[in-house]
């Protein structure tokens, strides 16, 4: 990488590896900020061609975040701040692109630095919290799952979104002990309901990749249904297609772990990542989820009717149980129930509940359809 991002630049320009996977690049006598990006975007296209290791095809994008003296900065330390609190927000939003520091940047990253220390205080504190929204089958209408959603409250009636906190958490190093709180408090809960009578109600967890990709991931979840004394085959664990194919070899062999266990696993978002269907012959996957952005238009939108059918009649093929996300209406009940989805999930039937009215509920022992 180093080599290509030297020979792309002039010399005049410094190019430098300050460490693992971060270079920084002096650019002398830039008159402007679009020369700047157009020597940015020179240097990404140097990585488009794939690297050649060991007879492997290996790809690498670049995330770059840029700084200008001296409105930027007019010192070493704050420019090099400064292009990396760019280059964050470009990860941020999709990575592969570039981006100028701004001062608007500047705020996002101290409210980013105090949404860390939150962070840290809310996991000492126990601030967090599991809500569960109930999955429904089809074809009798009752609750035979749950999906436990971590929610973070800070006062009676307000909720900091997951979405704002969990990339944070991801970045800071915190996603592992928070993930292990969720996975650990979500086989209590379902240990709990299964003592309580609900011997088959299944239990699904979400896994982030950092989480996945943490080197004691497989010897965490065995110790904890074995401390919790849960019976694993009514515990499902949902992942991403993007997350599995990270790491294939790695994957496969936490899922069969798992598998092994008695577990589930559950394909998140189906549709949505990974292009490729191989994947679904290689992975010890038990159940598709198909992604509520097909779901949520799919009366109105013959393509996204369509592609669900599609994915049913597919998952089916494959032997695979079938869950449609985000379901809020009676025609997108009826639609999947035409197409013999096996399970439902969304506000239609019930919004995700904290555990006292999730197990009122689920002692109702009724039909939700």
């Amino acid at each position: 990488v180093g080599s290509r991002l030297q020979s792309g630049c002039r010399e005049a320009d410094t190019v430098a590896r300050i460490g693992g996977d971060e270079f920084v690049i002096l650019l002398e006598n830039i008159n402007n900020a679009e020369m700047a990006a157009t020597v940015a975007d020179k240097l990404k296209n140097r990585l488009i061609s794939p690297f050649i290791v060991d007879g492997r095809e290996l790809y690498v994008t670049g995330s770059m975040g840029i700084s200008i003296y001296p409105k930027d900065g007019n010192n070493v330390e704050s420019l090099l701040k400064h292009a990396d609190t760019a280059m964050y927000r470009v990860k941020e939003t999709g990575r592969d692109n570039l981006r100028f520091f701004s001062s608007e940047m500047n705020e996002l990253i101290q409210k980013r630095l105090q949404m860390e220390k939150k962070l840290r205080s809310a996991l000492t504190n126990r601030e967090f919290q599991l809500y569960y929204q109930p999955q429904v089958r089809l074809k009798d209408g009752l609750i035979v799952g749950v999906e436990a959603l971590l929610r973070w409250q800070i006062s009676e009636h307000d909720f900091i979104p997951p979405t704002d906190f969990i990339p944070v958490a991801e970045e800071c190093g915190l996603i592992t002990a928070l993930g292990e709180w969720v996975f650990c408090s979500s086989c209590s809960q379902a240990k709990k309901w299964q003592d309580q009578g609900f011997h088959s109600l299944r239990m699904a967890v979400n896994i982030s990749p950092k989480q996945f990709l943490d080197r004691d991931i497989a010897n965490m979840m065995a110790r904890t249904i074995d401390e919790c004394g849960l019976n694993p085959m009514c515990l499902d664990l949902e992942i991403t297609e993007g997350l599995i194919m990270q790491n294939v070899e790695r994957s496969v062999a936490i899922l069969s772990d798992f598998r092994e266990l008695g577990g589930r696993v559950a394909i998140d978002d189906f549709g949505t990542g990974y292009s490729s269907l191989s994947y679904l012959k290689q992975f010890p996957v038990d159940k598709l989820k198909i992604d509520r952005s097909f779901v949520r238009d799919l009366e109105k939108d013959r393509k996204d009717a369509a592609l669900a059918e599609a994915i049913i009649n597919m998952g089916h093929g494959l032997d695979l149980n079938i869950v449609a996300e985000g379901v809020e209406s009676r025609a997108q009940l009826s639609f999947l129930k035409e197409q013999r989805c096996d399970e439902i999930q969304g506000y239609f039937f019930s919004r995700p509940l904290p555990e006292k009215e999730m197990t009122a509920l689920l002692q109702k022992k009724l039909p939700l359809t």
